[in-house]
Protein backbone atom coordinates (compact mmCIF):
# COMPACT_ATOMS: atom_id res chain seq x y z
CA UNK A 1 0.00 0.00 0.00
CA UNK A 2 1.25 3.44 -0.92
CA UNK A 3 1.97 5.77 2.01
CA UNK A 4 -0.60 8.31 0.84
CA UNK A 5 -3.23 5.56 0.61
CA UNK A 6 -2.56 4.45 4.18
CA UNK A 7 -3.32 7.88 5.62
CA UNK A 8 -7.00 8.22 6.56
CA UNK A 9 -8.35 11.49 5.19
CA UNK A 10 -11.16 13.59 6.72
CA UNK A 11 -13.29 12.85 3.65
CA UNK A 12 -12.89 9.06 3.92
CA UNK A 13 -15.78 6.84 4.98
CA UNK A 14 -14.84 4.06 7.40
CA UNK A 15 -16.57 0.71 7.51
CA UNK A 16 -16.02 -2.05 10.08
CA UNK A 17 -16.55 -5.69 9.18
CA UNK A 18 -16.09 -8.98 11.00
CA UNK A 19 -14.32 -11.49 8.77
CA UNK A 20 -14.31 -15.25 9.35
CA UNK A 21 -12.14 -17.45 7.11
CA UNK A 22 -11.36 -21.01 8.18
CA UNK A 23 -9.59 -20.60 11.56
CA UNK A 24 -8.90 -16.88 11.14
CA UNK A 25 -11.21 -14.34 12.82
CA UNK A 26 -10.56 -10.64 12.28
CA UNK A 27 -12.01 -7.16 12.38
CA UNK A 28 -11.42 -5.33 9.12
CA UNK A 29 -11.21 -1.54 9.13
CA UNK A 30 -12.15 -0.60 5.57
CA UNK A 31 -12.09 2.67 3.68
CA UNK A 32 -15.01 3.18 1.34
CA UNK A 33 -15.52 6.21 -0.88
CA UNK A 34 -17.32 4.84 -3.90
CA UNK A 35 -18.39 1.48 -5.28
CA UNK A 36 -15.09 0.71 -6.99
CA UNK A 37 -12.91 2.24 -4.25
CA UNK A 38 -13.04 0.07 -1.14
CA UNK A 39 -10.11 -1.59 0.58
CA UNK A 40 -8.95 -2.92 3.94
CA UNK A 41 -6.89 -0.27 5.68
CA UNK A 42 -5.86 -2.57 8.52
CA UNK A 43 -7.23 -5.53 10.43
CA UNK A 44 -7.28 -6.72 14.01
CA UNK A 45 -7.21 -10.43 14.80
CA UNK A 46 -9.87 -11.43 17.30
CA UNK A 47 -9.79 -14.18 19.94
CA UNK A 48 -13.35 -15.39 19.36
CA UNK A 49 -16.28 -15.26 16.95
CA UNK A 50 -17.77 -11.74 17.15
CA UNK A 51 -21.53 -11.44 17.66
CA UNK A 52 -21.99 -7.67 18.02
CA UNK A 53 -20.09 -4.40 17.57
CA UNK A 54 -20.59 -1.04 19.27
CA UNK A 55 -18.59 2.09 18.52
CA UNK A 56 -17.71 4.43 21.40
CA UNK A 57 -15.47 7.46 21.82
CA UNK A 58 -14.88 7.40 25.59
CA UNK A 59 -11.62 6.55 27.35
CA UNK A 60 -10.90 6.89 31.04
CA UNK A 61 -7.29 7.69 30.09
CA UNK A 62 -8.05 10.58 27.74
CA UNK A 63 -10.07 13.80 27.90
CA UNK A 64 -10.35 13.93 24.13
CA UNK A 65 -12.52 11.67 22.00
CA UNK A 66 -11.06 8.37 20.84
CA UNK A 67 -12.01 5.70 18.29
CA UNK A 68 -12.84 2.55 20.24
CA UNK A 69 -14.93 -0.48 19.34
CA UNK A 70 -16.57 -2.81 21.84
CA UNK A 71 -17.05 -6.38 20.59
CA UNK A 72 -19.25 -8.99 22.24
CA UNK A 73 -18.29 -12.56 21.45
CA UNK A 74 -19.10 -16.22 22.03
CA UNK A 75 -16.56 -16.46 24.85
CA UNK A 76 -18.68 -14.34 27.26
CA UNK A 77 -16.34 -11.34 27.17
CA UNK A 78 -16.61 -7.78 25.90
CA UNK A 79 -13.32 -6.70 24.36
CA UNK A 80 -12.66 -3.04 23.58
CA UNK A 81 -10.17 -2.27 20.81
CA UNK A 82 -8.46 0.96 19.76
CA UNK A 83 -9.25 1.36 16.06
CA UNK A 84 -6.42 3.88 15.64
CA UNK A 85 -3.78 1.31 16.59
CA UNK A 86 -2.49 -0.64 13.62
CA UNK A 87 -1.34 -4.23 14.30
CA UNK A 88 -2.90 -4.24 17.78
CA UNK A 89 -2.28 -7.57 19.50
CA UNK A 90 -4.57 -7.18 22.50
CA UNK A 91 -7.68 -5.21 23.41
CA UNK A 92 -7.16 -2.16 25.58
CA UNK A 93 -9.88 -3.37 27.93
CA UNK A 94 -11.81 -6.58 28.61
CA UNK A 95 -15.07 -6.60 30.56
CA UNK A 96 -15.86 -9.94 32.19
CA UNK A 97 -18.98 -11.00 34.05
CA UNK A 98 -21.44 -12.61 31.65
CA UNK A 99 -21.79 -16.39 31.90
CA UNK A 100 -22.66 -16.97 28.23
CA UNK A 101 -22.33 -15.33 24.80
CA UNK A 102 -22.77 -11.54 24.58
CA UNK A 103 -25.52 -10.97 22.02
CA UNK A 104 -25.81 -7.18 21.79
CA UNK A 105 -24.30 -3.93 23.06
CA UNK A 106 -25.43 -0.32 23.38
CA UNK A 107 -23.20 2.63 24.29
CA UNK A 108 -24.77 5.57 26.11
CA UNK A 109 -23.61 8.65 24.19
CA UNK A 110 -25.28 10.93 26.78
CA UNK A 111 -23.38 9.51 29.77
CA UNK A 112 -20.37 8.44 27.79
CA UNK A 113 -18.75 6.12 30.34
CA UNK A 114 -21.73 3.72 30.33
CA UNK A 115 -22.10 0.60 28.19
CA UNK A 116 -25.03 -1.84 28.24
CA UNK A 117 -24.86 -5.49 27.25
CA UNK A 118 -27.29 -8.40 26.95
CA UNK A 119 -26.49 -12.07 26.87
CA UNK A 120 -27.55 -15.67 26.40
CA UNK A 121 -27.11 -15.98 30.17
CA UNK A 122 -30.57 -14.29 30.49
CA UNK A 123 -29.25 -11.01 31.90
CA UNK A 124 -28.65 -7.41 30.94
CA UNK A 125 -25.77 -5.45 32.48
CA UNK A 126 -24.60 -1.88 32.76
CA UNK A 127 -20.83 -1.29 32.77
CA UNK A 128 -18.79 1.66 34.02
CA UNK A 129 -15.94 2.13 31.55
CA UNK A 130 -13.89 4.01 34.17
CA UNK A 131 -14.02 1.37 36.91
CA UNK A 132 -14.34 -1.44 34.33
CA UNK A 133 -17.02 -3.10 36.47
CA UNK A 134 -20.71 -3.95 36.30
CA UNK A 135 -22.79 -1.25 37.98
CA UNK A 136 -26.22 -2.86 37.52
CA UNK A 137 -27.43 -6.33 36.62
CA UNK A 138 -30.98 -7.14 35.48
CA UNK A 139 -31.83 -10.83 35.79
CA UNK A 140 -35.63 -10.94 35.55
CA UNK A 141 -35.51 -12.54 32.09
CA UNK A 142 -36.55 -16.15 31.45
CA UNK A 143 -34.60 -16.63 28.20
CA UNK A 144 -31.84 -15.18 26.02
CA UNK A 145 -31.80 -11.38 25.80
CA UNK A 146 -31.16 -10.61 22.15
CA UNK A 147 -31.14 -6.84 21.69
CA UNK A 148 -30.56 -3.65 23.70
CA UNK A 149 -30.78 0.09 23.02
CA UNK A 150 -30.35 3.19 25.17
CA UNK A 151 -32.94 5.91 24.75
CA UNK A 152 -31.69 8.72 22.47
CA UNK A 153 -32.79 11.50 24.87
CA UNK A 154 -33.40 10.00 28.34
CA UNK A 155 -30.01 8.66 29.41
CA UNK A 156 -31.41 6.42 32.17
CA UNK A 157 -33.91 4.53 29.98
CA UNK A 158 -32.89 1.17 28.50
CA UNK A 159 -34.87 -0.95 26.02
CA UNK A 160 -34.32 -4.71 25.63
CA UNK A 161 -35.88 -7.54 23.62
CA UNK A 162 -35.75 -11.27 24.40
CA UNK A 163 -36.54 -14.69 22.96
CA UNK A 164 -39.99 -14.84 24.56
CA UNK A 165 -41.26 -12.04 22.31
CA UNK A 166 -41.11 -9.48 25.08
CA UNK A 167 -39.78 -5.92 25.06
CA UNK A 168 -38.76 -4.46 28.42
CA UNK A 169 -38.28 -0.81 29.30
CA UNK A 170 -35.91 -0.35 32.24
CA UNK A 171 -35.55 2.81 34.30
CA UNK A 172 -31.92 2.46 35.38
CA UNK A 173 -32.36 5.10 38.13
CA UNK A 174 -35.36 3.61 39.92
CA UNK A 175 -34.97 0.01 38.76
CA UNK A 176 -38.61 -0.09 37.59
CA UNK A 177 -39.50 -2.17 34.52
CA UNK A 178 -42.37 -1.94 32.02
CA UNK A 179 -42.94 -5.00 29.83
CA UNK A 180 -44.71 -5.55 26.52
CA UNK A 181 -45.64 -9.03 25.32
CA UNK A 182 -45.15 -7.97 21.72
CA UNK A 183 -45.51 -11.32 19.96
CA UNK A 184 -45.01 -15.09 20.19
CA UNK A 185 -41.86 -14.91 18.04
CA UNK A 186 -38.33 -14.19 19.18
CA UNK A 187 -37.35 -10.53 19.30
CA UNK A 188 -34.30 -10.08 17.07
CA UNK A 189 -33.87 -6.28 17.20
CA UNK A 190 -35.18 -3.32 19.19
CA UNK A 191 -34.64 0.27 18.06
CA UNK A 192 -35.83 3.67 19.28
CA UNK A 193 -37.48 6.04 16.82
CA UNK A 194 -35.18 9.07 16.97
CA UNK A 195 -37.83 11.19 15.22
CA UNK A 196 -40.43 10.38 17.86
CA UNK A 197 -38.56 9.14 20.94
CA UNK A 198 -41.75 8.05 22.72
CA UNK A 199 -41.93 5.19 20.22
CA UNK A 200 -39.76 2.21 19.37
CA UNK A 201 -39.56 -0.63 16.85
CA UNK A 202 -39.37 -4.38 17.48
CA UNK A 203 -38.24 -6.77 14.71
CA UNK A 204 -38.83 -10.51 15.05
CA UNK A 205 -37.73 -13.96 13.97
CA UNK A 206 -40.86 -14.37 11.80
CA UNK A 207 -40.29 -11.23 9.73
CA UNK A 208 -42.58 -8.80 11.55
CA UNK A 209 -41.87 -5.20 12.59
CA UNK A 210 -43.95 -3.68 15.37
CA UNK A 211 -44.07 0.01 16.27
CA UNK A 212 -44.94 0.66 19.91
CA UNK A 213 -45.72 3.77 21.93
CA UNK A 214 -43.82 3.50 25.22
CA UNK A 215 -46.62 5.41 26.98
CA UNK A 216 -49.20 2.77 26.01
CA UNK A 217 -48.95 -0.84 27.14
CA UNK A 218 -52.11 -2.10 25.44
CA UNK A 219 -51.71 -1.71 21.65
CA UNK A 220 -49.26 -1.25 18.78
CA UNK A 221 -49.11 1.79 16.52
CA UNK A 222 -48.67 -0.63 13.62
CA UNK A 223 -47.78 -4.20 12.75
CA UNK A 224 -45.85 -4.79 9.52
CA UNK A 225 -45.19 -8.18 7.91
CA UNK A 226 -41.95 -7.02 6.33
CA UNK A 227 -40.24 -10.30 5.37
CA UNK A 228 -40.87 -14.01 4.98
CA UNK A 229 -38.01 -14.96 7.31
CA UNK A 230 -36.10 -13.63 10.32
CA UNK A 231 -35.29 -9.92 10.30
CA UNK A 232 -31.54 -9.55 10.79
CA UNK A 233 -31.36 -5.77 10.48
CA UNK A 234 -33.61 -2.76 10.95
CA UNK A 235 -32.41 0.84 10.58
CA UNK A 236 -33.80 4.34 10.28
CA UNK A 237 -32.25 6.83 7.89
CA UNK A 238 -29.91 9.16 9.76
CA UNK A 239 -31.78 12.30 8.66
CA UNK A 240 -34.80 11.37 6.50
CA UNK A 241 -37.79 11.13 8.83
CA UNK A 242 -39.87 8.00 8.19
CA UNK A 243 -37.37 6.15 6.01
CA UNK A 244 -37.13 2.65 7.50
CA UNK A 245 -34.91 -0.04 6.00
CA UNK A 246 -35.18 -3.73 6.89
CA UNK A 247 -33.00 -6.72 6.00
CA UNK A 248 -33.73 -10.40 6.40
CA UNK A 249 -32.53 -13.96 6.16
CA UNK A 250 -34.73 -14.11 3.04
CA UNK A 251 -31.79 -12.31 1.33
CA UNK A 252 -33.72 -9.10 0.67
CA UNK A 253 -33.47 -5.48 1.78
CA UNK A 254 -36.71 -3.47 1.81
CA UNK A 255 -37.37 0.26 2.13
CA UNK A 256 -40.52 1.56 3.87
CA UNK A 257 -42.16 4.92 4.55
CA UNK A 258 -43.43 4.82 8.15
CA UNK A 259 -43.67 8.54 8.88
CA UNK A 260 -47.46 8.52 9.45
CA UNK A 261 -47.46 5.14 11.28
CA UNK A 262 -49.08 3.59 8.21
CA UNK A 263 -46.21 1.69 6.57
CA UNK A 264 -45.92 2.11 2.82
CA UNK A 265 -43.71 -0.18 0.76
CA UNK A 266 -41.17 1.76 -1.30
CA UNK A 267 -38.57 -0.61 -2.74
CA UNK A 268 -37.22 -4.16 -2.60
CA UNK A 269 -33.50 -4.76 -3.19
CA UNK A 270 -31.59 -8.01 -3.65
CA UNK A 271 -27.99 -7.07 -2.74
CA UNK A 272 -26.82 -10.58 -3.67
CA UNK A 273 -24.76 -11.09 -0.52
CA UNK A 274 -26.54 -14.32 0.43
CA UNK A 275 -28.44 -14.72 3.69
CA UNK A 276 -28.25 -11.25 5.21
CA UNK A 277 -26.55 -11.11 8.60
CA UNK A 278 -26.45 -7.39 9.39
CA UNK A 279 -27.51 -3.94 8.26
CA UNK A 280 -26.08 -0.55 9.27
CA UNK A 281 -27.05 3.02 8.41
CA UNK A 282 -24.46 5.65 7.52
CA UNK A 283 -24.65 8.39 10.19
CA UNK A 284 -23.77 11.18 7.74
CA UNK A 285 -25.50 10.24 4.47
CA UNK A 286 -29.25 9.58 4.86
CA UNK A 287 -29.65 7.05 2.04
CA UNK A 288 -26.44 5.01 2.41
CA UNK A 289 -26.57 1.62 4.16
CA UNK A 290 -24.08 -1.23 4.54
CA UNK A 291 -25.30 -4.81 4.35
CA UNK A 292 -23.45 -8.09 4.93
CA UNK A 293 -24.25 -11.73 4.22
CA UNK A 294 -22.89 -15.26 3.95
CA UNK A 295 -22.08 -15.24 0.23
CA UNK A 296 -18.40 -16.16 0.16
CA UNK A 297 -17.84 -14.57 -3.26
CA UNK A 298 -19.28 -11.18 -2.20
CA UNK A 299 -20.34 -10.91 1.42
CA UNK A 300 -20.72 -7.14 1.85
CA UNK A 301 -22.12 -4.22 -0.11
CA UNK A 302 -22.79 -0.53 0.40
CA UNK A 303 -26.22 0.51 -0.91
CA UNK A 304 -27.23 4.03 -1.90
CA UNK A 305 -31.01 3.78 -2.00
CA UNK A 306 -31.32 7.28 -3.45
CA UNK A 307 -30.15 5.84 -6.80
CA UNK A 308 -33.39 3.84 -7.12
CA UNK A 309 -36.27 5.55 -8.91
CA UNK A 310 -38.80 4.95 -6.11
Amino acid sequence: MEKQDFKIMPTDNLLLAGHIEENSISLEVKIYNQEDDIYVHHEIYLPAYPLCFEYLDFSSDSDSKVNFLAIGDMQKDINIWDLDTVDALDPILTLTGHKDSVLDLSWNSLTRKTLASVSADKTARLWDLETKKTTQKFDFYKCNVQSVAFHPVEAHILLTGDCSGRASLIDCQSGSVKKWNVCKDEVEKVMWNRYNPFTYFVATSEGFVYCIDSRNESSNLFTLKAHSQMISGVELSSSCNGCLVTASADKLVKVWDVKENQPKFVKEIDPQVGTILSLSANPDYPFVFAVSGDNIAENMKVLDISTFKA
